[in-house]
């Protein structure tokens, strides 16, 4: 969901009273501020999504500018979950895993290969390969 909620210690108590997980997305041009990092270090965030396209539609490439930021969630947090979304493809899944995410969605980089469950495997087990070599 979309939160119109300005207090997101608020919003993150609500969802986590009702069993799910809290997190944030933030798009291409969010940076990651001292609020966020603040909810991280609380346990009031469980995940961050960083988008590495501009919401809206499919089959866009992945912005790797957008990679810092994970790297640099990582490298604190390295316990968080971080999840990757836009752009993710066999041919820059190493990226993406060498950035620190390790969740990844690939919508296109999937329906669109040749051999939809061959991507499946080559991405799962490059960000583990990534993720176990993460420096």
């Amino acid at each position: 969901i979309e939160s119109t909620i300005a207090n997101l210690e608020e919003l993150s108590k609500k969802v986590k009273n009702a069993g799910k997980r809290f997190a944030i997305a933030l798009k291409p041009k969010t940076g990651i501020d001292s609020k966020i990092e603040q909810l991280i270090e609380n346990n009031q965030v469980d995940m961050i999504l960083v988008m590495t396209v501009e919401p809206g539609f499919g089959g866009q490439s992945l912005i790797e500018d957008c990679l810092s930021k994970v790297k640099q969630l990582r490298r604190k947090y390295p316990n968080l979950d971080i999840q990757v979304d836009g752009g993710v493809k066999c041919e820059n899944i190493h990226k993406v895993g060498e950035s620190g995410a390790n969740i990844i969605v690939s919508g296109t980089g999937i329906t669109k290969h040749a051999n939809p469950q061959e991507a499946i495997s080559f991405m799962n087990q490059a960000i583990i390969d990534s993720l176990n070599n993460f420096k």
